[in-house]
């Protein structure tokens, strides 16, 4: 992938997204997870959303941009890991 073409595949990214967990139903499935295993919808969405915090807060601040992550995103975070 050429670096010009990342905000185009964020945005496909964020649909895709969108579409999978547009409705509530999706969070009370099993789905199977890039390791093979059942995961809860609920579960794998607390991880996206640390993978995805852990990985803008890092590039945010290696370029600068923010020291810390945003307490509302920061607390959700934490307190879904691990659930």
């Amino acid at each position: 992938m050429e670096l010009s073409d990342a905000p185009r595949q964020l945005r496909s990214a964020a649909e895709q997204a969108a579409q999978a967990w547009g409705d509530d139903s999706s969070l009370s499935l099993t789905l199977h997870h890039a390791v093979g295993r059942g995961v809860h919808g609920t579960a794998l969405v607390d991880m996206y959303l640390v993978e995805l915090s852990t990985h803008a807060w890092d590039l945010a601040r290696a370029t600068g941009q923010i020291e810390e992550l945003d307490p509302s995103l920061a607390l959700p975070t934490l307190e879904g890991h691990g659930q």
